[in-house]
């Protein structure tokens, strides 16, 4: 029995149907007589291909049985599966004090030889042959705490790879207090070229304190002043996250940063709501209860002509960017400590822990317990769903191992 599956859109327009799948990336034109064929393939199905226009839609990757379409997933899952996606926690400490946060904050910075042997599975993995992309995200604690280690492990890595074809990519997740310039320039240099800095407006100073209990905020802005004051010939994307607390309805604050980056498209804004993750002074904070309020910030934000990452959350037509990067087999984040996780948010799950960094033995993974994070199948019910080829039924892996969610996409 071949189908349409539902990824597959249709627009209509003056000149006749516009049929597009994003596997492919193709479009096709089908003229008034084929488009009445076309919607009754899509809602009966068809036994077979001798029809001329189910041949067509066959040949254009737009009709498949359901082995063909399996084989198509599992292409695409495998094609990620040779992405090496490296996250390093350098350090667990943190100069901020943000009531919100899930971490602990335990002060404890990765040893020398803890690095060297993360460096080690770095290169087996390159030497393997088996990569075609690496990733590299520094997260913490404060990251930039510990910058001797982010510049050497990305030095290496680019040396590594210096004489084939694999691509790299770098990125970190930091509060921005000591990303000054020079520091900017340096990390610029070896690759780390997104970044992801919250600035939570007018109560910034309030919910992303420094330790001491002193405000943030104008440090940061002046950094980022900095930094945009560099030519176009640096190529950066930082993106300005902004947490919302239920009733915040200040839009003000968008328009200070239009004023400040407005003109330069390498910065955009991200607005969530602030989550509970754990913890117990996040409990304290009045979350927000409405679920328009981020959306409503959005439009605002793109109203007054600021790029809003908002606006790109639904990925349903690329495929494989709705795939969280904890259900991936070559996702590895590694703790300051030497543990080894696949998810960045539930770091006390015991199911979360898939291995350690022995300073003998190297890197020492529990693959029973990893595979538990990827050999996750599409279930009958995915076939049905027009997102399916974006997320592969690998949303969040940790919906279904610790919160006991039905499946490990978001059930509506």
């Amino acid at each position: 029995m071949y189908f349409i599956p539902s990824f597959v859109k249709e627009s209509q327009k003056g000149d006749g149907l516009y049929v597009s799948s994003p596997l492919y990336d193709n479009v096709v034109r089908l003229n008034d007589n084929y488009s009445k064929q076309y919607f009754n393939i899509k809602e009966n199905r068809c036994a077979d291909l001798n029809g001329e226009l189910a041949s067509f839609l066959h040949e254009q990757s737009l009709l498949f049985n359901k082995e063909e379409l399996d084989q198509e997933l599992e292409n695409l899952e495998e094609k990620m599966s040779h992405t090496l996606i490296i996250t390093l926690m350098p350090t667990e400490a943190c100069n901020f004090r943000c009531p919100y946060c899930y971490e602990s904050h335990e002060n404890f910075t990765m040893s020398p030889a803890l690095v060297e042997k993360i460096k080690e599975f770095i290169e087996q993995k390159i030497d393997s042959q088996d990569i075609s992309s690496i990733n590299i995200s520094w997260f913490g604690g404060e990251p930039t705490l510990c910058s001797d280690y982010v510049l050497n492990v990305n030095a290496f890595v680019l040396e590594k790879i210096k004489n084939t074809d694999i691509s790299f990519s770098s990125s970190m997740t930091t509060n921005g207090f000591l990303l000054d310039i020079n520091s900017f320039k340096e990390y610029y240099n070896c690759g780390i070229t997104n970044y992801q800095i919250t600035l939570d407006g007018w109560n910034h100073d309030k919910t992303r304190p420094l330790a001491s209990g002193k405000g943030s905020l104008q440090v940061i802005l002046d950094n980022l002043k900095n930094i945009s004051a560099l030519p176009s010939e640096y190529d950066f994307s930082i993106m300005i996250r902004h947490n919302i607390l239920n009733g915040d309805e200040d839009y003000t604050w968008y328009d200070y940063l239009k004023e400040l980056f407005g003109n330069d498209n390498r910065f955009s804004v991200l607005i969530r709501p602030v989550g509970d993750m754990g913890g117990e002074s996040v409990k304290q904070l009045d979350l927000v209860k409405d679920d328009s309020l981020v959306e409503r910030h959005a439009k605002y934000v793109s109203s007054i002509g600021m790029i809003c990452k908002n606006d790109s959350m639904d990925h349903s037509s690329k495929p494989g960017q709705k795939v969280c990067y904890a259900s991936l087999p070559n996702s590895y984040i590694f703790r300051a400590d030497g543990r080894i996780h696949k998810c960045t948010i539930a770091l006390d799950a015991p199911v979360n822990c898939i291995g350690i960094v022995d300073e003998q033995k190297g890197v020492v993974i529990d693959e029973k317990k990893h595979k538990l994070w990827y050999e996750e199948s599409v279930l009958e019910k995915c076939y049905h769903c027009p997102e399916v080829l974006s997320c592969l039924n690998k949303v969040c892996p940790r919906n279904r191992l610790i919160r006991n969610c039905e499946y490990s996409c978001n059930p509506k």
